[in-house]
């Protein structure tokens, strides 16, 4: 099914908020992935919240994702991407986002502000000087604020929602649906009761690529995101979290009845 066609579906569904009064993540967290192209080791990713920083007159959390790929399989195709996203602490909206990018021959270096009041976005090329305004809609998310939001939203098996992402100075709908509570087990990482989500997308852009994906989302109170994984022309990229350091404390069990009881229906 399309992206569009998803969309559709759940077009009666309310676009998500937070559920959380406060997120369950906090500045010092860094998770680590291993990166796979189909079963060989390609890369390393971290994504870290830095710092808590002022954007645009609001308290911001930093937070950046960086991937790079190992020296065997630069020799292949070399990447060293940093990418950043500026989510604002209170509505948990992104007020900045910019993107590095150094992919085989390919070089991009971006800066965008989401007016999120005034619903506009403004976007530079550091590199041609090339700026561009356009309207972006009411709690729009960036490619890196959107694993974020995801971790302040509550789920259960068979929901459907839709999230307006930003990407290449476009708005396009991401469509998640809720597919099973899993037990997922990361090859030097550890095993997880996650709720599987999928997602369509229909753009490229870093880790949310065209067509569907899949995301591991932990039941617990922390909500970390331990494996994605999208199709691409040949293959599967995977990232699998193998560690995850200054994380948010898990104070409840709910989540983890919420798993039990969801296998006992399957």
């Amino acid at each position: 099914m399309s992206a569009g066609k998803l969309a559709e579906k759940t077009a009666t569904v309310p676009e998500p908020k937070p559920e959380r009064l406060s997120p369950p993540f906090r500045v010092g967290e860094r998770l680590t992935y291993e990166v796979y192209y189909g079963l060989v080791r390609a890369g390393t990713a971290t994504l870290v919240v830095h710092d808590v920083v002022q954007v645009c007159g609001r308290p911001t959390y930093h937070v950046v994702l960086t991937a790079t790929t190992t020296p065997t399989f630069s020799k292949i195709f070399r990447v060293n991407d940093k990418i950043e996203s500026y989510i604002d602490t209170e509505e948990f909206i992104p007020r900045k986002f910019a993107k590095v990018q150094e992919e085989g021959d390919y070089r991009h270096d971006e800066v965008t502000i989401l007016d999120q009041e005034h619903h506009l976005g403004h976007y530079r090329s550091n590199r041609s000087g090339y700026t561009k305004d356009y309207e972006i809609p009411e709690r729009c998310q960036d490619t890196l604020s959107i694993f974020y939001f995801l971790r302040l939203l509550w789920y259960g098996i068979g929901d459907r929602f839709v999230v307006k992402v930003m990407a290449d100075e476009k708005i396009w709908d991401v469509a998640f649906q809720v597919k099973e509570a899993v037990r997922r087990t990361i090859y030097r990482g550890g095993s997880y009761d996650t709720f599987l989500l999928e997602a369509d997308a229909n753009f490229d852009a870093g880790t949310l690529r065209k067509g569907r994906g899949r995301l591991w989302i932990t039941m617990d109170e922390r909500k970390l995101i331990v494996c994605v994984k999208t199709k691409l022309a040949f293959g599967y990229l995977t990232l699998a979290m193998v560690k995850a350091d200054n994380i948010y404390e898990d104070v409840g069990g709910k989540k983890r009845e919420a798993f039990s009881s969801e296998l006992s229906r399957r």
